[in-house]
């Protein structure tokens, strides 16, 4: 999991995600339009990708199409948030503001 953490730390490699999530099945050459960097830059982001099981690919020919895999990111969620027993706080957040301004004898 460190790996995908990793991954994700680099902007160029979130745009790359980014680029598939709206237009799955792209080669490097349209990998690369999307990014300004050089082939070879493109190549390591999508090696490093690859690595990380963020994204797979299937080969026609000479050319390589790469899809995004959500699943390793799926799981990270899943491990953190999923079981959690308790609601995140971001709901109560607009009854925790207005309930910060009354005193405690305001509030019998």
């Amino acid at each position: 999991m460190d790996t995908i953490f990793n991954a994700l730390t680099c902007p160029a490699r979130r745009t790359v995600l980014d680029w598939l999530r709206r237009t799955d099945n792209q080669t490097l050459a349209g990998l690369q339009g999307q990014l300004d960097t050089a082939r070879v830059g493109v190549m390591k982001h999508l090696n490093v990708l690859e690595d990380t099981g963020l994204i797979v690919f299937r080969k026609v020919g000479r050319f390589k199409y790469h899809c995004l895999d959500a699943l390793p990111l799926q799981e990270a969620i899943d491990r953190w948030i999923e079981p959690s027993p308790v609601k995140p706080a971001a709901p109560a957040g607009p009854d925790l503001k207005s309930g910060l301004g009354r005193t405690n004898h305001d509030q019998t």
